[in-house]
């Protein structure tokens, strides 16, 4: 793509530069056809008086003459000038569009690659490393300010036999489709991510441990009741979800995904397709 980006510039640049040397010719040939004309008068000029001998000739005004003479060369040389001036913008304003070509598609280029550094490749949510900067960023604002701050992590059920029934394609399917209600139901400041195969968190920033719990409710019952489409046809899936919430025991990022997976196990091992919420056993004896 880059490449021929380049080769139309450069072939622009070249018809560009063409067109002008054209010009110059035209100009060249303009002047000295001038230079031929004036050429022709002062020899008119010059047979009407030499007849009449040295001394009128003289008395002729020579500065006058000297300029009817040096005029059309006077002239060629600014044409020449003036188009190679006209030249010289035509390629200076070129390289300006080629350079704001390269930069517009360097940009582009970073940013594929900035999405491709930061992305799923699969969903297009971010990816674990990206998911944990970003949860990092909004742990330390949560202790700053204060605001509360929840995790989310979900799993699909029995996402294994499902591969094996639907075969590779039915189970990207199957995570595509919840990438796709991930992004229709969480708010835009909210980070949603695939972190393995088949197991997604979300970071949920000024969000209560309840709130969060609604959260995550919303987002299985609408994965719950959007088909999945397939080889076979369309199919239903469950999701089970743990969620956790940055506290007094649970301050920083690894303790609080802990928390989230502990939450996300109870509930598949207890109640498959349900919303677990991670309890501070500490706090409830006190």
């Amino acid at each position: 793509m880059q490449m021929g980006l380049e080769k139309r510039s450069y072939m622009s640049l070249r018809a560009l530069v063409g067109r002008s040397r054209r010009n110059v010719r035209g100009s060249l040939l303009t002047g000295l056809a001038a230079t031929a004309l004036t050429a022709a008068v002062c020899f008119a000029f010059y047979a009407q008086f030499f007849p009449k001998g040295i001394t009128t000739a003289m008395q002729v005004n020579v500065p006058v003459l000297v300029f009817l003479l040096l005029a059309p060369l006077i002239a060629v040389v600014i044409f020449h000038y003036m188009n190679r001036v006209g030249t010289e913008r035509i390629k200076l304003e070129a390289a300006r569009k080629l350079l704001r070509q390269e930069s517009e598609q360097r940009r582009r280029l970073e940013s594929q690659l900035d999405r491709q550094t930061h992305s799923d490749a699969l969903t297009g949510l971010a990816n674990e490393r990206y998911f944990r900067e970003r949860l990092e960023q909004a742990a330390q604002r949560a202790r700053r300010t204060g605001v509360p701050l929840a995790a989310v992590k979900f799993s699909v059920d029995d996402f294994d036999k499902l591969n094996r029934q639907y075969g590779h394609g039915g189970g990207d399917a199957i995570l595509r489709t919840i990438a796709r209600v991930c992004i229709d139901t969480l708010r835009e400041t909210d980070v949603p991510a695939r972190i393995t195969d088949s197991t997604f968190a979300v970071v949920l920033e000024n969000t209560a441990l309840l709130q969060g719990r609604a959260a995550a409710e919303r987002m299985r019952k609408a994965i719950e009741d959007t088909p999945v489409p397939t080889g076979a046809g369309n199919i239903a899936i469950t999701c089970s979800a743990g969620v956790a919430q940055i506290d007094a025991r649970h301050k920083d990022v690894e303790s609080l995904l802990a928390a989230a997976t502990s939450a996300l196990k109870e509930a598949e091992e207890g109640d498959p397709g349900t919303v677990c919420v991670h309890r501070d056993e500490h706090a409830e004896a006190a």
